[in-house]
């Protein structure tokens, strides 16, 4: 199946918006790191369970984002262009290392 340039468009900043989330810190940073002289099980087992990754919020948060708009019409450019628009401001402004977190 080939897809159309805003097609395209829309599948490049939904790619973009993964990688970049790929660069904030895996754990939250109110979180407590594990002390170095404790095992590496018993630290292990506090990170997984304590709090939901900065990560993850951020890829939640693109994915409703973009699954919000799934039932957009597909000849609706304008529509499309301004979300575009939209989703790079907000991805500029996310991507920031200021950016620590997101609800």
């Amino acid at each position: 199946m080939r897809h159309s340039g805003l097609q395209k468009e829309v599948l490049s900043l939904y790619r973009h918006c993964l990688r970049e989330s790929r660069k904030k810190p895996a754990v939250s940073s109110g979180s407590k790191d594990p002390s170095p002289s404790s095992p590496p099980s018993s630290s292990l087992a506090g990170l997984v369970g304590c709090r939901e990754s900065t990560r993850a919020h951020f890829e939640k948060f693109a994915r409703t984002e973009f699954s919000r708009n799934l039932s957009l019409d597909k000849r609706d450019f304008a529509a499309i262009e301004f979300l575009l628009r939209k989703g790079r401001r907000q991805l500029d402004t996310y991507s920031s290392p200021g950016i620590k977190d997101i609800r």
